[in-house]
C-alpha cells in the first residue's frame, strides 16, 4: 500500500511539474510574439519620423566595383512622376540604393554612416556571413544610431544575385527605401550583357 502511495505521489507531482512547465513554456512563447527585435539595443534612443522636407533629389542608381564602399543613409526626395514627389530614405541618395558588385573570394568592406534621425543596419538578405555581420539589430549587432558608422567586413564566397537592406523597423525603413542589389560575380562566368531590376510598391504613401 506503502509503494502505491508513493506511486500516486510521484505521478501527481509530476503531472503538476508537466503543467507548471507548459505554462511557463506557453508564456515564454507568447513574450517572444511580443518582442521586437528591431528596437533592441539602441540604448534607449527615441526615434521619430523624419520625413525630408528640404530640397534635395535623389541621384539616379550607381554601379560600384571593388572591396571598399562607403554607404551613407540620408534623407532625400525622389520624383516618381511629374506632379509627384516622395520622401525617402537612402543609400548614397538614390533609391535602390548603389548595386554592389565584386568576385567571388574577394574580402568586402563596407562602412555604414548613418545620417538618419534614426538607428539603421545593413542585412545581406540570404547571404552567408559572420553572425556579428549579418546586420540584425538586437540579435547580431547594435543598429547604427545617427552620427554613427559601423563597418561591415566578410568574404564574398558565393556567387550569385542577392540584395540588402536595413533591418531596423524593416518594415518601415524597406518600404522608405533603404535597400539595394549585391552582386556576386563568377570569373568563370561569360554573358553578352547584365542587368539588374528591382521591383517595389510604395506601400507607406498609398
Amino acid at each position: 500500500m506503502k509503494s502505491k502511495s508513493k506511486l500516486k505521489i510521484f505521478l501527481a507531482i509530476g503531472i503538476v511539474s508537466i503543467i507548471i512547465a507548459g505554462c511557463a513554456n506557453s508564456n515564454d512563447l507568447d513574450m517572444m510574439k511580443g518582442m521586437d527585435h528591431s528596437k533592441m539595443n539602441v540604448d534607449s534612443i527615441q526615434t521619430q519620423s523624419s520625413n525630408n522636407t528640404g530640397s534635395i533629389f535623389t541621384d539616379e542608381t550607381t554601379r560600384v566595383d571593388g572591396k571598399e564602399y562607403t554607404i551613407t543613409a540620408q534623407a532625400s526626395n525622389l520624383k516618381v512622376s511629374k506632379d509627384k514627389t516622395l520622401p525617402v530614405w537612402t543609400f548614397n541618395n538614390s533609391v535602390p540604393g548603389p548595386e554592389i558588385r565584386v568576385k567571388v573570394g574577394e574580402t568586402v568592406k563596407i562602412k555604414l554612416k548613418n545620417e538618419l534621425e534614426e538607428p539603421v543596419s545593413i542585412h545581406w538578405h540570404g547571404y552567408p556571413v559572420p553572425n556579428e555581420m549579418d546586420g540584425i539589430p538586437g540579435v547580431t549587432q547594435d543598429a547604427v544610431v545617427p552620427g554613427k558608422t559601423f563597418t561591415y567586413e566578410f568574404k564574398a564566397s558565393i556567387p550569385g544575385t542577392y540584395w540588402y537592406h536595413s533591418h531596423q523597423d524593416s518594415v518601415n525603413q524597406l518600404d522608405k527605401g533603404l535597400y539595394g542589389a549585391l552582386i556576386v560575380e563568377d570569373p568563370n562566368d561569360s554573358y553578352d550583357r547584365d542587368y539588374t531590376l528591382v521591383l517595389d510598391e510604395w506601400m507607406s504613401f498609398v
